[in-house]
C-alpha cells in the first residue's frame, strides 16, 4: 500500500503536473507580490503625502508618518490598491508606447516624426504623474474623512489650486516651445 509521500511523488513526477503546478504556483506568486507591492506603495504616498503637508500635521514624517499612513489607510486599502494599479497601469502602458517607438524599424526621415511622438509620451508621463500626485493629497483626505477626523478645508483647496496653476504654467511652457 502506497504511503502519501508516495502519492505526492508520483503526482511531481509526471510531467504534465508539473507544468500546471508551475503555472499555479507562479500566478499565486505574482499574485501576492502584487498585494504587497501595492500595498506598501499606497502606503509610503500617504506617508509622504502626510510628510508634506505640514501644516497640518505638524512634526509628523519618517517611521510616525508610516504609523500614522498606515492607520489611515485601515478600511481604505481596497480603494488605495485600486489607485496605486491604475497608476502602475497607466504608468507601464505609456513607458511600452515609448518603448515601441524607440524600437522602430522605419526610415531615417520618420525620425522626426518618432521624436515627437515620444515627447508626447514623456509629457503624458508627466501628466499621469502630476495627476497621481492630486489623487494622493485627495485620498489623505478621503482616508481622514473616512476615520472622522478634523480638516481644514482651505488646505485642500489651496492645494487643488497650487495643482491646477502648476499645471497650467507647464502646459502654458510646453506651447511657447512648441510655438518657437
Amino acid at each position: 500500500m502506497p504511503t502519501i509521500e508516495g502519492v505526492v511523488l508520483m503526482i511531481i513526477d509526471q510531467e504534465e503536473f508539473k507544468d500546471g503546478l508551475w503555472w499555479f504556483l507562479a500566478i499565486i506568486d505574482y499574485l501576492i507580490y502584487s498585494v504587497v507591492n501595492g500595498y506598501l506603495t499606497a502606503l509610503w504616498h500617504l506617508a509622504s503625502v502626510i510628510s508634506v503637508i505640514s501644516v497640518i500635521e505638524p512634526n509628523v514624517y519618517g517611521i510616525s508618518a508610516m504609523k500614522m499612513s498606515r492607520e489611515l489607510l485601515r478600511g481604505k486599502t481596497g480603494t488605495a490598491l485600486v489607485l496605486v494599479f491604475s497608476y502602475f497601469t497607466a504608468i507601464s502602458m505609456i513607458i511600452l508606447l515609448m518603448c515601441e517607438l524607440y524600437d522602430m524599424n522605419y526610415p531615417m526621415y520618420f525620425l522626426i516624426i518618432r521624436v515627437f511622438l515620444i515627447l508626447v509620451c514623456v509629457i503624458m508621463l508627466v501628466g499621469v504623474n502630476f495627476t497621481a500626485l492630486l489623487v494622493q493629497n485627495v485620498f489623505y483626505f478621503a482616508c481622514k474623512s473616512h476615520h472622522n477626523q478634523i480638516i481644514d478645508t482651505n488646505v485642500f483647496f489651496l492645494l487643488v489650486l497650487n495643482w491646477l496653476n502648476t499645471l497650467r504654467v507647464r502646459v502654458v511652457w510646453i506651447l511657447k516651445v512648441f510655438r518657437k
